[in-house]
């Protein structure tokens, strides 16, 4: 699986809500917010995420992303394209279920 290094400012929107996924990001350092904005404007933060953590690893299964991520802090991570991540799954039958359970 091949994947690009990259750094992303604080308060860079890394994805955006009802995106098509384009790839989908291991963080590496730094932590990311992940929020919906509802029908009347308002911000839900659903989750933080640190290092270690896989995002867009479902909207690159199913369809569009499902809220938006933000870096709160500079952001180091290693980004892999769709079609990439969705091969490697195919290969690695033990990741799809890891992804499944999670």
């Amino acid at each position: 699986m091949r994947g690009v290094a990259r750094r992303f400012p604080r308060g860079t929107a890394l994805f955006h809500e009802r995106q098509v996924s384009d790839g989908v990001t291991l963080l590496t350092e730094g932590r990311v917010k992940i929020a919906s904005i509802s029908e009347d404007g308002r911000e839900s933060v659903l989750a933080f995420r640190e290092p270690g953590e896989v995002l867009g690893e479902l909207s690159a299964i199913d369809g569009p992303r499902s809220a938006g991520v933000t870096a709160v802090d500079p952001i180091e991570a290693l980004v892999i394209p769709t079609a990439d991540f969705r091969a490697f799954l195919e290969r690695s039958p033990r990741a799809a279920l890891w992804i499944l359970a999670r």
